[in-house]
């Protein structure tokens, strides 16, 4: 049996809280990230990431990556806001992470990743 949730006093509070953390720290504002012409971007539903988006080359629809924002540490202990590239692993053996303002650096190795 599915339980009653009170939709709008959950928006409510997803609103003050969204309002609360940008009105006190406006560097969880993200950059602007340049995506090259010759790729496909497609924003993809997340839960508990705040957003995810998939980019490929036109030419190279099977090499496909996957990228996410964590503004909460809900998916990683990095303590701050930062952009992760997931399933590919650094050579260290952790994943490729960056730092939300970091914006130019993740576009550097999405585009190293895809063969540019």
């Amino acid at each position: 049996m599915l339980e009653h949730v009170n939709f709008p006093v959950l928006v409510e509070m997803d609103i003050y809280l969204h309002q609360k953390i940008l009105g006190e720290n406006k560097k969880w504002l993200t950059p602007e990230l340049g995506f090259p012409s010759d790729c496909i971007v497609q924003f993809t539903p997340t839960t508990l990431a705040q957003t995810r988006f998939m980019i490929w080359k036109k030419s190279k629809p099977d090499n496909k990556i996957s990228v996410y924002l964590d503004c909460f540490d809900a998916l990683g202990p990095v303590g701050e806001p930062y952009w992760e590239i997931y399933g590919l692993e650094h050579p260290d053996g952790g994943p490729w992470r960056f730092l939300l303002q970091e914006g130019e650096r993740l576009m550097n190795k999405i585009n190293e990743l895809l063969g540019e």
